[in-house]
């Protein structure tokens, strides 16, 4: 016969399974809308024209770089 201890456990188990498994799909929902926001971000800049781009200070050969946060000092 399962006391309520083991129950108690058995529940406790139960919910840090269910929470580990609620952090992995919010960190891939978060991830995905990050990747999404990034390719937008991107599609943004390479539409614009030279001028446009030399204004805000990249080159097009950088925007990626840039949007990805790995672009180098100048």
């Amino acid at each position: 016969m399962a006391t309520y201890t083991d129950i108690a456990i058995a529940a406790h188990t139960q919910s840090s399974g269910l929470h580990r498994l609620g952090a992995v799909v919010t960190k891939a929902w978060n991830g995905y809308w990050e990747y999404r926001a990034n390719r937008a971000a991107i599609a943004m800049l390479q539409s614009m024209d030279g001028q446009a781009l030399h204004d805000i200070g990249i080159n097009r050969s950088e925007i990626e770089s840039v949007v990805y946060g790995r672009s180098r000092a100048r």
